[in-house]
C-alpha cells in the first residue's frame, strides 16, 4: 500500500495490484473498469560498463481519468491525464544530491506546474 495525499491533504490509498519484473501498478479508490485511478513504480537495475557502474532508472506514473468536452459535439467524454516522474541516478549518488534535486523542483509554484502542464510554456 502506497499513500498519497489530495489536495486538500487527505489520504489517498493505492493498494498494489500486481508487479511484474521492475513494474508495480498500485490501484486508487476511484478506479474500476472503465475509470484510471493508477500508480505504476518501475525501476530499472544499474548495468556496469568499463567505464561507469550505471545508472539506477525509475518512475513513478499516475493515471487518473477526466471528463471533458468532445471537440465535435459538445458531449463529455472521459480521457485519462498522467503525470510522470523521471529519474536516472549513476550509482553512488548520495542521498544528499538526490534529496537536492527533490527540493528544487518542490520549489516550483503551483502556477508554475499549471503553466508548463496546461499551457506549454517553457520559459520564465
Amino acid at each position: 500500500m502506497i499513500i498519497l495525499k489530495n489536495q486538500a491533504a487527505a489520504n489517498v490509498d493505492y493498494a498494489l495490484y500486481r508487479t511484474v519484473g521492475d513494474r508495480s501498478t498500485y490501484s486508487g479508490p476511484l478506479k474500476t473498469d472503465i475509470y484510471a485511478d493508477t500508480l505504476v513504480i518501475t525501476s530499472t537495475a544499474p548495468k556496469k560498463s568499463r567505464t561507469s557502474n550505471g545508472n539506477r532508472r525509475s518512475s513513478v506514473n499516475l493515471l487518473t481519468s477526466t471528463s471533458v468536452a468532445h471537440p465535435s459535439d459538445g458531449g463529455m467524454i472521459d480521457l485519462n491525464r498522467k503525470l510522470e516522474l523521471v529519474g536516472s541516478y549513476p550509482v553512488g549518488t548520495t542521498d544528499e544530491q538526490f534529496m537536492e534535486d527533490i527540493s528544487r523542483l518542490r520549489s516550483l509554484s503551483d502556477s508554475e506546474f499549471l503553466a508548463i502542464f496546461k499551457t506549454g510554456k517553457i520559459e520564465f
